[in-house]
């Protein structure tokens, strides 16, 4: 019997990939538990973007721009793809497009429910003086910030 012990190894790629992986599957899942309890989606998404907004205090005062840059940053990090970007000093959006599959096969939401955790971002913008806006798109949804 081979008593060998190997270290297992991973490059930082597949690192990456599966902790989007599991970001993405953690958000809809939640998403999708909510759904099916029939409330609290809102309430949940909203105390997540109030307990994180205090975390995005150094971009108080900053452009539209350079908040969206985090928050496509943060997206990206769970797994969304970003189709476009534009911005300036008073306005700035982003298209993007999450999830990578379709929630409707294996969590019985859709493309509109699970672009509803663009929720978490109302109070980060109000907090960092700015609004915001999320429109679902099918699998796409457009994020807007702006003064």
């Amino acid at each position: 019997m081979n008593n060998a012990v190997s270290i297992l190894e991973f490059t930082p790629e597949q690192i990456n990939d599966q902790g989007c992986e599991n970001a993405e599957s953690l958000w809809l899942t939640t998403t999708a538990f909510f759904i099916e309890k029939g409330n609290g989606l809102e309430d949940w998404v909203d105390y997540v973007g109030t307990h994180y907004s205090s975390s995005w205090g150094d971009l108080k005062g900053k452009s539209p721009f350079e908040v969206l840059k985090i928050a496509v940053l943060n997206w990206v990090s769970c797994g969304a793809k970003l189709v476009s970007s534009s911005g300036d000093e008073q306005h700035a959006e982003a298209v993007m497009e999450f999830p990578q599959y379709n929630p409707q096969e294996s969590l019985k939401i859709d493309y509109q429910d699970a672009h509803r955790l663009n929720r978490v971002f109302i109070p980060i913008a109000n907090f960092v003086g700015l609004n915001f806006e999320y429109h679902s798109e099918g699998k796409l949804f457009r994020m807007v910030f702006y003064r």
